[in-house]
């Protein structure tokens, strides 16, 4: 080997030892640029590196989205050691969920802004390197969506409604109105078997749950009959006004049936304002206030109730029991 050759190798060996001692520098993770984002690997009792390293870290950079491989020294301690070529992941680092380390592979979670989704990453270990292989995604409020559909198609309305209120980010899964409406439809015939075995409670309890949910907020919201005939129009995700004005009708009445008679009284006129020209409310409203002794305003309401069924041309559906109750002058 000449002089000048060893001369060369020399130059380049001093020349590069400062990079290839800088590429083995250790420094403490939490001097790590706020450009990065750190993630430990949990090994789960796995060694990963033969020597030196108790365990491993990824770095994802903020800015130009690459992913680096560290070695965790002690906790503490770590040291770059290479970059993960060809990473297209998508990841948050804002909502990271998990990394793990099993069977050979590394597992780096987070979740999608604004969803419920889970977005994983899975890196193959081989000879203490990460080589990317796939992303695959979870959705939990897809799951529950369609467990919630089925549970109304089999008619356990409750379940479905209790299901749907656990969805996360529920906006971006589905309309909460028509989900509402068809909540609202759908119980009408637990509603009508529960009538059946007198269960007047359960059913006004079910109504409650399912006027208080989100999808019907549209419904409380409105300020009057006008407004209601105009958001329901003809037909609103299979709701029509008669539909409406019939359920609550039949909630007032099971109100009473259940001697809930204060409750009965406060949302029938809470509900008046929809439905003008509803006689059972009125009715449900009388029947209240005479089972509380009240026979005064019960006259009163009779007398109203009696009225409106001669203005509907239904003289004669109105109950026996009406014009025994109305206190003649």
């Amino acid at each position: 080997m000449t002089r000048h050759t060893l001369c060369i190798i020399a130059f380049l060996y001093i020349g590069l030892s400062p990079l290839m001692s800088y590429a083995q520098k250790g420094m403490k993770k939490t001097e790590l640029s706020t450009d990065f984002f750190l993630v430990d690997i949990n090994p789960n009792g796995a060694r990963m590196f033969e020597v030196k390293y108790q365990s491993g870290c990824i770095a994802y950079n903020k800015k130009t989205k690459e992913f680096l491989l560290y070695g965790d020294a002690n906790g503490t301690d770590i040291i770059y050691l290479e970059k993960i070529n060809n990473v297209p992941l998508r990841f948050y680092p804002d909502k990271f969920t998990s990394c793990y380390f099993k069977e050979n592979k590394v597992y780096l979670s987070s979740q999608m802004t604004g969803k419920a989704t889970i977005v994983t990453g899975i890196f193959n270990w081989k000879d203490e390197h990460l080589i990317w292989e796939k992303e695959e995604t979870f959705d939990l409020s897809v799951m529950q969506v369609l467990r919630a559909q089925a549970l109304i198609k089999n008619g356990k309305v409750l379940e479905a409604l209790a299901t749907y209120d656990s969805v996360q980010y529920a906006e971006s899964y589905f309309d909460a109105q028509k989900v509402g409406i068809e909540l609202l439809l759908a119980s009408r015939k637990v509603i009508e078997e529960n009538g059946s075995k007198r269960k007047y409670k359960e059913s006004a309890d079910l109504v409650d749950k399912i006027l208080a949910f989100k999808g019907m907020k549209w419904y409380a919201e409105l300020k009057g009959e006008a407004e209601l005939k105009t958001a329901l129009g003809k037909n609103l995700h299979g709701l029509t006004y008669i539909d409406l004005q019939l359920y609550v009708e039949t909630y007032t009445s099971n109100l009473v049936e259940a001697k809930l008679y204060d409750k009965a009284i406060d949302k029938a006129n809470a509900h008046w304002k929809y439905f003008t020209n509803s006689a059972d409310l009125l009715l449900n409203t009388a029947n209240a206030w005479y089972a509380k002794k009240d026979k005064t305003k019960a006259s009163e309401l009779y007398e109203r109730y009696a009225s409106q069924m001669k203005q509907l041309k239904k003289e004669k559906d109105i109950p026996y029991y009406v014009p025994q109750r109305i206190i003649k002058e």
